[in-house]
This record gives C-alpha cells, structure tokens and sequence, in this order.
C-alpha cells in the first residue's frame, strides 16, 4: 500500500488480534483537558494482528448493521505491496475477540495488489468498500483506480461492483472516510484531477464527483498531477453542521490543510495552511457531539498522535501521545470509533518487530467532570437536553405519507420529539394511535375521523384529547376520562439521554376488561439517520444475544411480530389487532427493541418494564415494544406500566446493558 494511504469508516471498535489475545500494555498517565472541559484520557493497547512474517498497516473500522464490527488493513511483502491483499477481521463481542475471515478483496492472480479496504455504512444497513489497487510494487504512481464491492449480509460476502469512477484511471486512487449523513454517503479521495469529493445517493452502489476540494491548480499541490501530494483527503461532519475537509502534504512542508463548506460540499471556503498541524495521515472524526478529534503519525514524535478541536475545527491542540512503536516500519496509520459511553478507540499501525507493520488498538477513555459552583446551578442550555412539543398535522413528509394510505389522524396525543445529536431537521414522533381494552372496545383511536370497521372489539365515539403543556418542552402529560369505559393517562419526562413514560389504564367498567392493547411507538419517518426499513439496524435480545430483525425475518412481505416471553412478557400472548401479522420466527427475551443509527454513534430504544411483542413496520418507520398490562383488568382498577425511550451515545449492545441495570431481572 502506498506511504500516504489507509482508511475506513466505522462506528465502535476495540480489539484483540486473536481469539485469546492479552492485554499490550496499560497506560494511566497520559490525558489532556480540553478547552470544554473534557478529559481524554490513554487507557490500555490491545493487539489486534501481529505477524513478524508480513507487512500490516492501514487499518479499517466499522460496524456492520447487524451490530458485528469489521477491520480490514492491507497485508503485503513489503509496505508499497507486493503479494498484497485486504485481509479483515470480524468481533461478535464488541471487539473483544476477533475471527481471521483471510482475504476479503485479493486480486493477485491479476497481477494487481488490493492495498485496504475503506468501509462503509450505507442507511439500508448494506456496506459499501472502495478499495485502493496497485500494480504490484509499482510506487505512487502505480496506483490505478479504486475498486468499489458491496455486501448484502453484513461483510461475510462481497460483490464485485467495478470502478469507482470509470470515466478516467486516476480519478479516483483511494477514497477515504466515507461517512452517511441524512441518507447521502460522502467520501474524500485522492485524484491526480484534484483531491475530490465524492457522493452517493443509491446506498454506495455508484458515485458521483460532487466537487474538487483541493485542485491541482493551487501552488502547493502541483505534483497532485504525477500521483505526488497533497495526500489523505477526507471530510468528515462538525456539530453546527458545517462540512470540513483535511489533506496533508508530505515533507519538506509537513503540515496539513483544511477547507470548509457550508452546503454539504457544493461549494468550499478558501484552502487553509495548517501549518501547526504537522500530522502525517490525518483522519478526523467526532468524538463526541461537539468534540472533533484527529489522529495519525508525528515523525517528530515518531508515535501515533491525536489533537483535538472544540471549535468546528477552526483550531487544534492538546496533542496526546498514543502509541510509540518499539521499531521502525509501517507507523501510525489509523482509524478511530465510538466505543460507547465515555469510551474510543483508535487502531494504528505499530511495529511489534523489526522493520514491519502491525495493528494495535488504543483505548481512550472521555470524561467530563461535574460543574460546581456557579456552573452546577445555572439551568442546562436548551438545545442540550432532549425536547418535546406536542405534534401538529400539518404537511409533512410523514402526514403526505400517511393521507396517502389512509384518512388523516388526531394529533392531540403525539409528540414532535428532538435530541441534541439528530441530524439537522430530524424528530422523532411520538405517536398513541391506539387504545383497546379487549372486549370492551376502544379507550382512544387517532385516526380521524375513525375509518377502522366495527368487528374488532371496537364500540368508539371520538373524543380529541390534548397536552398539557406547563412543563414543555421537558414534561408533557395527559389525563383522559372516555364516558362510561375508563380513563388512560401518559406523563413523559426527558430526561439528559432517555425520556422515561409512564402509561395508566383504568377500568370504570362494571366488568372486567380481558386485558388492554396500547399501541404506542416512536416514528422515524422524519429521521432519516434512525429510520430503518431494512430492519438490518433493529434489534431484539434472544436472550443470548441481540440479533437484527432483517436476520430473523422470513422475507415475506408483511412485517412480524416477535412475542416476548419469561417474566417481563406476556407468555407468547399477542393481542388479536396484533396477531392479524405473521408470528416471528423467535421470541424476544426482553421487552425492548433497539435501533442504531446509520452512523453507529447512538441508538434509539424502547423499553418498557412488561411487553407482550415487538414489532417494526418497514413502510411507517415506527418500531414498538409493546406495553402488557397484564389480564383481567377489574373494575375500577387501575394499572401503569413504566418505559423508558432510550437516545443514548453508543452502540445497542451498550444501550442494552444499561436497560438491564434499569429494569433488573428484565430477561430470563
């Protein structure tokens, strides 16, 4: 692989390199304070490959949709390739143990070494790879045009798709970074027509050049023609929205450049010197929601390295040590990812023997120490705290894609509901669309005017119900009394990552209501980074592990119903309303269903302390964990069911064990 190349995308990632590897080394003195306050701090090197025998470096990470992680690094003769292919690896335990899947882009029976394999995640949870090719020990200007492969089932196989860019042999010669942002993938790469940016709109299946970021024209980057610097270009994200773009020129100038767009890459500010920013083989990434971080090599330091920007990028410093390799070789290369809650990751090349590569992973840990005094008492800014507005049907994506199919609904009882890290202009919605205490009728239906037939239990006169709104946008509850059947109230209250609800049914019956089905969901048909209609990002707990429910789907069309048993379910019970659906394949074993973003950064989930069924509708973008209430509701008795909507950094697996800390005894 070529000295200025390695690259991925990714999500979570820790690491070992074998199935019982051991810990490298523990480090618990290096750390920086930022500017905001966060500690970052080096916690403990885990191998991932070491092999004296091979040259291994540029590594790659990601998270498949169905919660796996992969890494993939060039492995060859020699650093500039030779017998090379992209080998991968595959952690089902969040990276603590690793599968050798060998080979997973290998063209040397066509004389052409395949260098790495950078990842991505496309929203219908497909991932796509731009794999960097040479001819075999041909230098820089070996290089040829990257090969693009998808996979269907999550990195196990991979289809040959062709060219990245067709239209000339060096348009595109690696790409780096590709990242998804509001359903459009995005890349950087190195061009001898200009270091570009490039674009998909069809889940990474074809490529579009979006804009030239760095051009051959500008002085500095003059040999961009003959396959010569500036190397590494890249964009990635910053928290106000702002896309910013990094490349590096090797010495004598040693530094890096960056430039700014403010309309996704259309058109770019003025190129800046980063002449204090001596990174060879810069890669950026968030490492929380307003903290950009970048690692690669100093060969001052010759170690990997990371500095940090709370300011969009603008500026960098607080330069943290990361790893420095025993010997000299393949160095500080590298990739970073979430590892949930207060934990990241960065892997890097690092020499474990003479004049080689190998691939490391380094365990950071963030922290943010309490306020006190002043800092402690003054109220949260609001647009760090999760908020909820009572929702109002008017024309929208969702409303258009609802009157479509079916009469308008009331829209007393949803909410318009935003997290600090959404994408700009996502919510979630809320949404009570039904109320049934079996076989007494309907308590609330929310289609208005009401279009369901008589013959489902339902004996139901409308009635509009509204918020109350006193301690919006952090509170919204409701009580509501329907004549001659009962009362229902809800009270949900945000909370800094999670909003907990609180469900109330009563019978003012004088018989016994069979039990009660309350529909109650959250809708992300205006969240493109959350909705999933692939269901390769939604998840349930077996109670062996969490498992997509694309995984566990027999591909007919309808969507399933996934009962829950043990304690906290309904003992395979589902509803009749709900059994009108295909019965899934397995049972759940907790009454929760997660889904993850498309970045991988955070997951959505909802949980509720007893749940007869999970379910999620592929067309509606809602998914649920349906709230049981027990049977045999007497008269004048009154039942609550507490849940929790999860909106939490990192990965389902880490959403789940929290869960499990929140509702003890949840799973059987």
């Amino acid at each position: 692989m070529m000295n200025h190349v390695q690259s991925c995308s990714g999500l979570m990632t820790l690491v070992l390199a074998s199935l019982s590897a051991s810990v490298v080394r523990t480090e618990e003195s290096r750390s920086v304070t930022l500017d905001n306050g966060l500690v970052v701090s080096v916690r403990q090197t885990v191998p991932v490959n070491i092999n004296p025998k091979r040259d291994l470096h540029g590594p790659c990470v990601i998270r498949a949709a169905n919660g796996e992680l992969l890494l993939s690094h060039q492995d060859s003769d020699k650093h500039g390739g030779g017998d090379g292919f992209a080998h991968q690896w595959r952690s089902a335990d969040n990276g603590l143990t690793w599968k050798d899947e060998g080979p997973v882009a290998d063209w040397r029976n066509r004389k052409i070494d395949s260098l790495f394999g950078e990842y991505g995640l496309a929203v219908d949870g497909r991932l796509t790879m731009i794999v960097q090719r040479r001819k075999v020990l041909g230098g820089d200007p070996g290089i040829i045009g990257s090969w693009l492969q998808t996979s269907e089932d999550h990195g196990k196989t991979w289809k040959e798709i062709g060219a990245v860019d067709d239209s000339h042999e060096y348009a595109v010669m690696f790409g780096r970074n590709i990242i998804t942002h509001a359903g459009v993938m995005y890349v950087g790469v190195w061009s001898r027509l200009g270091n570009a940016l490039y674009v998909s709109a069809d889940h990474g299946l074809t490529w579009q050049k979006r804009s030239v970021i760095f051009p051959t024209e500008y002085p500095d980057f003059t040999n961009l023609k003959t396959a010569g610097p500036p190397f590494y270009p890249h964009v990635t994200f910053c928290p106000d929205g702002s896309l910013l773009a990094m490349t590096y020129h090797t010495p004598p100038k040693n530094h890096c450049y960056s430039r700014r767009s403010r309309d996704h890459g259309k058109t770019w500010g003025p190129i800046v010197k980063e002449t204090g920013l001596r990174l060879w083989a810069p890669r950026m990434n968030r490492i929380d929601k307003e903290t950009l971080i970048v690692t690669g090599r100093d060969i001052g330091e010759r170690a990997t390295v990371a500095w940090f920007s709370t300011n969009q990028g603008a500026t960098w410093g607080h330069k943290l040590l990361l790893d420095k390799p025993k010997f000299p070789g393949s160095y500080a290369y590298t990739d970073s990812i979430s590892a949930g809650a207060g934990k990241f990751w960065v892997f890097t090349s690092s020499p474990q023997s003479p004049g080689r590569g190998d691939i490391v992973g380094v365990l950071l840990s963030t922290t943010m120490p309490p306020a006190s005094g002043a800092d402690q008492r003054r109220p949260a800014a609001t647009s760090s705290r999760i908020e909820m507005r009572p929702y109002r049907w008017t024309k929208s994506p969702y409303t258009e894609h609802r009157e479509a199919h079916a009469t308008p609904h009331d829209d007393g009882l949803c909410v318009d509901l935003r997290a600090p890290w959404f994408e700009k202009g996502e919510r979630l919605i809320l949404r009570t669309s039904e109320i049934v205490g079996f076989d007494n009728g309907y308590l609330y239906d929310d289609h208005f005017p009401t279009q369901e037939q008589n013959g489902r239990g339902k004996d139901y006169q409308h009635i509009r119900f509204h918020w109350n709104t006193q301690g919006a946008p952090h509170e919204l509850s409701a009580s509501c009394q329907v004549p001659d059947k009962g009362r229902f109230r809800l009270r949900l209250v945000a909370r800094s990552d999670y909003v907990d609800i609180s469900l109330t049914v009563r019978n003012d019956l004088k018989r016994a209501m069979k039990y009660v089905d309350w529909y109650f969901c959250p809708v992300a048909y205006e969240a493109p980074t959350i909705n999933d209609p692939t269901q390769r990002r939604t998840w349930l707990f077996d109670g062996q592990r969490l498992r997509t429910l694309a995984e566990k789907s027999r591909g007919i069309p309808a969507e399933e119903m996934y009962p829950i048993g043990g304690a906290r379910g309904a003992g395979g019970f589902i509803p009749p309303l709900h059994a009108a659906h295909p019965r899934g394949v397995i049972e759940a074993k907790a009454p929760i269903v997660l889904v993850s973003n498309a970045r991988g950064t955070h997951t959505v989930a909802l949980a509720f302390d007893r749940a007869h069924s999970i379910f999620s509708s592929r067309g509606n973008g809602c998914f649920h964990a349906d709230p049981y209430f027990g049977p045999d509701i007497k008269p004048r008795e009154e039942r609550t069911v507490h849940g929790r909507l999860y909106l939490a950094e990192g990965s389902p697996q880490d959403v789940l064990e929290r869960f499990q800390r929140d509702f003890p005894a949840a799973e059987d």
